[in-house]
């Protein structure tokens, strides 16, 4: 068994014992996590086939509801993003950091 597949078995062990997670929203915008960027990579990977396409489109820049919106056919996108979250092989981007209005220049502080 390779080092992937053996990192999959354990993630599928941990979801049907139950250890419950965040669940992904529609604004979250997925990326792979380390271990998902090598079961991406990996030749005989444990992941049914509609997994490991939507882990490849897990890029870090398009939400899960323009995936969905994009791709009307495909069924349990939601689903499918939620037990990739639930094995580790993605996780949400972090929200922007907001500089606040603190950042921006005061306008007529030096009048």
């Amino acid at each position: 068994m390779t080092r992937s597949q053996e990192l999959t078995r354990k993630a599928i062990r941990r979801i049907l014992l139950g250890i419950d997670e965040q669940r992904l929203c529609d604004e979250d915008v997925p990326m792979r996590t380390r271990i998902g960027r090598v079961e991406a990579t990996a030749r005989g990977g444990a992941l049914p086939r509609r997994l490991r396409m939507l882990l490849l489109l897990a890029d870090g820049r398009t939400s899960i509801a323009e995936m969905r919106r994009a791709l009307p056919r495909l069924r349990g996108v939601d689903q499918g993003f939620d037990m990739l979250h639930r094995m580790g092989l993605v996780e949400a981007m972090p929200p922007p950091i907001d500089p606040g209005p603190s950042a921006s220049p005061a306008t007529g502080a030096l009048d």
